[in-house]
């Protein structure tokens, strides 16, 4: 962890932090579904800053088949008016991390090009870490010990979404289009919407369904599609463990 490595993981270590803070804060007032596809409409965005930050291509196909994707993520946002978990409040909140995620995202993958997966994963999560700090001791909540019920369930945050995910996330980042992963990451919310269904009895609407399988659709074509035009490109260079 030295000061350039910290350094270079300063901007998205600072997204991270944001996008922890307003995710959350999101995920309390409003449905799981609608958090994280509002959070995940991320190719809008990067459909923008890709070609000038990376000077990345942007065929029309990729194009069109990211703005099916977001027409079902907009159907399951509209499925959710009216249920009992739904807040016009915690969406907001959500649209705010979508622009905390998509930094992180970009940071991530300008920082892939001089540090491995596991560097640019240690120094943001230590400087998010620093980030949150503030907004916690800030939140009026109980600072007391968990329970050992909730130290499991800290523990397979981190050791999950926390590290293994992030990790992966990152690890990707430096080899694909940071648009396709931005659009390949819009598979997040329906897997979030049928697990809150299936765990935290969430009810998911028909319109809510059909939205999920134009989304899951739109990206199995996308990622063929992907495959087959860019099987034979050379790779991104990146900083790779041996």
């Amino acid at each position: 962890l030295s000061r350039v490595l910290l350094r270079r993981c300063l901007l998205g270590g600072i997204a991270f932090g944001l996008d922890l803070v307003l995710f959350f804060t999101a995920l309390k007032l409003t449905t799981v579904a609608n958090t994280t596809v509002i959070a995940s409409l991320q190719p809008v965005l990067l459909v923008f800053a890709a070609p000038l930050l990376f000077h990345e291509k942007i065929k029309v196909h990729e194009v069109l088949l990211a703005a099916v994707a977001i027409v079902g993520v907009v159907l399951v946002v509209f499925g959710a008016t009216g249920l009992p978990q739904w807040s016009a409040r915690g969406d907001v909140w959500a649209l705010a991390t979508l622009f905390a995620w998509t930094g992180y995202f970009m940071a991530s993958k300008a920082a892939r090009a001089h540090l491995s997966a596991v560097e640019f994963t240690a120094g943001a999560t230590l400087i998010a870490a620093v980030v949150v700090t503030p907004f916690a001791a800030l939140s009026g909540q109980d600072w007391g010990p968990p329970t050992a019920g909730n130290w499991f369930w800290i523990a397979m945050m981190a050791i999950g979404p926390g590290w293994a995910g992030h990790y992966l996330m990152n690890w990707a980042l430096g080899h694909v289009p940071i648009w396709f992963g931005g659009c390949v990451a819009l598979a997040s919310p329906v897997a979030s919407a049928v697990m809150a269904a299936l765990f935290l009895d969430e009810h998911v609407t028909v319109l809510q369904g059909l939205g999920m399988a134009v989304t899951v659709a739109s990206l199995i074509a996308m990622t063929l599609i992907g495959a087959l035009l860019t099987s034979s490109s050379a790779p991104s260079p990146v900083a790779d463990e041996p």
